[in-house]
């Protein structure tokens, strides 16, 4: 009401009035939105959830279309480069418990009229900094491996259970580095298959790429995403 109130008052154009006059505009949304954090109970359980919980809301109410999600296990975490084992596969694990709790409570939420789920509506890229090298350090530990990374994808516009994609280990004895580490394999975007030989025309699955996809899945123009454009391939194989 306050901001309704200085809104009306304001004979200027500037970005907070504008900025103002939307939050107003928006305001049924966000109290369906704020009744939905209530029924589900938004201060309980552990922060990752609580913020997939406002993400949820957003979407369900209109308030949103994208979000981002951190997730940060507690413990000594992912950057593991000394005292490597266990400790990775324990955030590991805790992070994966969280994904899906995370996918749970988008299913608890219903969306729409056809007896579809919030889950059913909504898609998901979950993915990381970087990967690890593939061998032990002096300190048992494992050092940051840019050549390669996973990203997993579920939900709607999804054609799940695949791998798509592969890398190569290069051992210690061949690595120019001194220490070993995966790298990624070209691909052929047209055949959808993991190219082992060297070809002419081949190419890899980089970030953009997997924006691109993204944006295809989601229906988003991707000249809207820096550095990705309608030129830049896609990984059909993935897409539902």
């Amino acid at each position: 009401d306050s901001f309704e109130f200085f809104s009306k008052n304001q004979g200027h154009a500037s970005a907070l009035t504008k900025a103002l006059r939307q939050m107003v505009g928006n305001a049924p949304n966000m109290k369906d939105l704020f009744q939905i954090l209530s029924d589900n109970n938004y201060d309980s359980g552990y922060e990752g959830l609580s913020e997939a919980l406002v993400v949820a809301s957003a979407f369900k109410s209109h308030s949103s279309q994208f979000a981002e999600l951190r997730l940060r296990p507690e413990g000594q975490g992912f950057d593991t480069h000394s005292n490597h084992e266990k400790v990775h596969l324990n955030a590991q694990s805790k992070s994966f418990e969280m994904v899906k709790d995370i996918l749970d409570l988008f299913k608890k939420i219903s969306y729409g009229d056809n007896g579809e789920s919030l889950f059913d509506r909504t898609t998901f890229m979950i993915t990381s900094e970087f990967s690890r090298t593939a061998a032990l350090n002096n300190a048992k530990g494992k050092d940051h491996n840019p050549m390669t990374n996973s990203a997993l994808f579920i939900g709607n516009g999804i054609k799940g259970n695949q791998v798509i994609g592969a890398s190569r280990l290069v051992t210690r004895a061949k690595s120019r580095m001194g220490q070993s580490y995966q790298i990624g394999m070209p691909y052929d975007y047209s055949s959808g298959e993991v190219i082992t030989s060297r070809v002419s025309g081949s190419e890899f699955i980089t970030p953009k790429n997997i924006l691109r996809t993204l944006c295809e899945a989601i229906k988003v123009d991707p000249s809207k995403v820096t550095g990705v454009d309608s030129s830049t391939s896609v990984l059909r194989k993935l897409l539902s």
